[in-house]
């Protein structure tokens, strides 16, 4: 018969979950100020209503954050298009599918496009901000 005793298993237990621990805040720390840092490129991007209708929300959990443009003329801003045209865009597919019913309505072209050049601001501060994010997450993991 074969015996095998294993000493400071308890040790690695503690240590492994003190490791993961510290990862976890260490990664949600970065994700934090990296957030704020592309909420603030992008307010810098733009200005007047879309600046000030920009926010954060860091999910419960911290690990996953959401920035939101909260104005209809971010779309026109970031893209190029009028909210009201994405309402219309809307619109189409509802007389589409209702197309399919038997309940068409023509709907009248525009003559004129309606699009605008695109100013973006949110997508260029992401862009500008998320290697310093990955190298802040590479930092925690290094760190432990």
């Amino acid at each position: 018969m074969i015996s095998l005793n294993v000493n400071g298993f308890d040790k690695l237990t503690d240590a492994l979950t003190q490791y993961a621990d510290n990862v976890s805040e260490g990664v949600k720390d970065a994700l934090a100020k990296s957030v704020n840092d592309i909420a603030d490129a992008a307010k810098a991007n733009t200005s007047g209503v879309v600046s000030d209708s920009i926010s954060t929300e860091i999910a419960d959990d911290g690990f996953s954050a959401t920035i939101t443009a909260n104005s209809p003329q971010a779309v026109n801003a970031e893209y190029g298009i009028p909210a009201h045209e994405i309402k219309k865009h809307e619109h189409k597919e509802t007389h589409h599918d209702s197309h399919k019913e038997g309940k068409h309505k023509e709907h009248t072209p525009h003559k004129k496009d309606h699009h605008t050049t695109p100013k973006p601001f949110l997508n260029p501060a992401f862009e500008e901000n998320k290697q310093a994010l990955l190298d802040s997450i590479a930092q925690t993991l290094q760190n432990q």
